[in-house]
C-alpha cells in the first residue's frame, strides 16, 4: 500500500473523521466520516498513522 502524494489530483490529506456538521452534502471532500461515537472508539484503538484500505 502506498499512500499518494500530496500534490496529485488523488488527494493526500484523505483522513477517516467524525461526522462534523451532520450535514446531508457532500462535506468531506472525498474523507471517510463515521459518527461520532465510532470516531471516540477508532481513537481509542487505532494509533495515527495505521495504514488504512479502503475498498
Amino acid at each position: 500500500l502506498r499512500m499518494p502524494p500530496m500534490n496529485t489530483d488523488l488527494g493526500g490529506w484523505i483522513e477517516i473523521h467524525g461526522d462534523g456538521t451532520g450535514s446531508a452534502t457532500t462535506w468531506t471532500q472525498g474523507c471517510v466520516a463515521v459518527r461520532n461515537r465510532v470516531m471516540d472508539v477508532l481513537w481509542e484503538q487505532v494509533r495515527v498513522g495505521t495504514p488504512v484500505l479502503i475498498e
